[in-house]
C-alpha cells in the first residue's frame, strides 16, 4: 500500500473510548473543522485536544463559507484545548505513538466521530500546516465496525479498533461509514526527523 500503513494492532484503547462515553458533552464543543461551509467534515463531530487557537470572529467567517478562512486558521499557533485536561486517557496513547515512531514534535490532536451512514467527502489536506516538512498523520482507532471504509486513490482499508495506521493526508481521501456503529478515531499529527 502506498497511502496507508498499519503500524500497530491490539493497542488498548478502551480507557479513552470509555472516557468519551462518560463525557458526551465534549463532542462538538469546539466545531472548528465542521464549521467550514460545504467542507468535507460536515458530517463529523470532533473533540479537539490540540488545535489552532481560533478566535470566534474567524470561526464565524469560516461558517459563512470562507474556505480562505481555513488558511487563516493555519497561521495561528497550536494550543492544548480544554478537552486535553478532560481526557487524560489520551496521553498514554499519544506518548506511546510518539515513542514508537520517533516523533520530536506534537501537532494537531483530534478525536473524530462519524456516525453510521455518514461520510467524510473527498478532499486532500493542503496549506501551510499540512505541508510542514516531516509532518505525519496517524489514526488510532477507538471504535469501528466492518463497513467503515477509508479510501485514498485506488486503496481502501477497514481500520479495526486498537489499530494504529499511518496515512498520507495530502492525497485525495474519503471515508464512508456503512458500519453499524460510530467510527471513532484519534488523529495525531507529529513531526519525525528524516
Amino acid at each position: 500500500m502506498r497511502y496507508f500503513q498499519r503500524i500497530a494492532a491490539g493497542v488498548d484503547v478502551l480507557p479513552l473510548a470509555h472516557a468519551l462515553q462518560r463525557k458526551p458533552y465534549l463532542w462538538g464543543a469546539e466545531p472548528m473543522r465542521t464549521l467550514v461551509h460545504n467542507g468535507p467534515h460536515a458530517e463529523v463531530d470532533d473533540v479537539l485536544l490540540r488545535f489552532e487557537d481560533v478566535p470566534p470572529a474567524l470561526a464565524a467567517k469560516a461558517s459563512e463559507g470562507g474556505a480562505e478562512a481555513w488558511a487563516e486558521f493555519e497561521a495561528l499557533p497550536l494550543a492544548f484545548r480544554p478537552a486535553w485536561t478532560e481526557l487524560p486517557e489520551a496521553k498514554p496513547l499519544i506518548q506511546g505513538l510518539m515513542v514508537r515512531v520517533g516523533a520530536y514534535e506534537l501537532g494537531r490532536v483530534v478525536i473524530t466521530k462519524l456516525r453510521p451512514g455518514g461520510c467524510i467527502y473527498p478532499h486532500a489536506d493542503t496549506g501551510a500546516y499540512s505541508e510542514t516538512p516531516d509532518r505525519s498523520r496517524y489514526h488510532v482507532v477507538l471504535n469501528s465496525t466492518p463497513g467503515s471504509t477509508f479510501r485514498c486513490a485506488n486503496e481502501a482499508v477497514y481500520m479495526a479498533p486498537g489499530d494504529i495506521w499511518w496515512f498520507d493526508p495530502q492525497s485525495v481521501h474519503s471515508v464512508e461509514n456503512n458500519g453499524v456503529d460510530d467510527r471513532l478515531h484519534l488523529l495525531v499529527d507529529v513531526r519525525i526527523a528524516p
